[in-house]
């Protein structure tokens, strides 16, 4: 098997990957998913906030209510930043024109987002939130946009150093 076609069923099956993990998180009550963020915020503060475990009675489950917001939709942007990264890069894997690959993994990543949220209305206690959409769509884009620029700041280090390497004497 040639390896541009290896490549193409590994980052094809990355993406099914990032798909169903985030199916599996999506699949989750609205019980079940206030549980596995307060245990990520707990890691965190633990992390960030010295004396976390030493505060007094209730400050910590406050602290974990708080912050439950802005780590969830972190975690939406994140993940969607996953997803549309490896679908830049399985995309790259195809001959087609630079502008089709970035709408083709935009398109791929806000589609699934959209299903996501259509998921999540049939999820007890989970309902669909348009504003979801949107900073999945933020996060497809970052990961799209992180590819490019990786992939030419390595284009460029090369080009630079083969320029180099034929400009020296033998």
């Amino acid at each position: 098997m040639k390896r541009s076609s290896i490549n193409k069923i590994l980052l094809w099956s990355m993406v099914l990957l990032v798909m169903a993990a985030i199916y599996s998180l999506s699949a989750q009550t609205s019980a079940e998913s206030q549980a596995l963020s307060g245990k990520a915020i707990r890691v965190m503060a633990n992390l960030l906030v010295p004396g976390f475990d030493d505060l007094s009675e209730g400050q910590p489950a406050q602290m974990v209510r708080e912050w439950q917001n802005f780590v969830r939709k972190t975690a939406h942007l994140t993940i969607y930043m996953i997803l549309g990264a490896v679908c830049m890069l399985a995309l790259l894997q195809h001959e087609m024109g630079g502008l089709r690959q970035v709408a083709g993994a935009l398109g791929i990543s806000v589609a699934y987002a959209i299903s996501d949220e259509v998921h999540q209305f049939f999820v007890s206690g989970r309902g669909p939130l348009i504003t979801d959409v949107f900073i999945d769509g933020v996060g497809a884009l970052i990961g799209v946009l992180l590819v490019l620029i990786i992939l030419k700041l390595m284009g460029g280090e090369a080009q630079r150093g083969t320029r180099l390497r034929s400009n020296q004497q033998p």
